[in-house]
């Protein structure tokens, strides 16, 4: 992967920041609470699963937001 490509990554998650930030402590438990309840206990799935929904799930609704216009549900008013 070539420099271009790596900060291209950065700069797209960069614009998710704020969602990532606010999300994914609630998408993070939700999926270890859900991986407990059904026994499982290996802690490189957990750490796994919990990196992915926890940067996934809040990038996905993200777009999803800013699809259907609905961007103030994450950020402050005008003034």
């Amino acid at each position: 992967m070539n420099r271009a490509k790596i900060f291209g990554l950065v700069r797209q998650m960069g614009k998710y920041s704020l969602y990532i930030f606010v999300m994914h402590v609630i998408c993070s438990a939700g999926v270890r609470t859900i991986l407990l309840r059904m026994g499982v206990k290996d802690f490189a799935l957990h750490l796994g699963l919990g990196l992915l929904t926890g940067v996934l799930i809040p990038v996905g609704l993200a777009v999803v937001v800013r699809k259907i216009g609905w961007t103030w549900l994450f950020t402050l008013r005008e003034r």
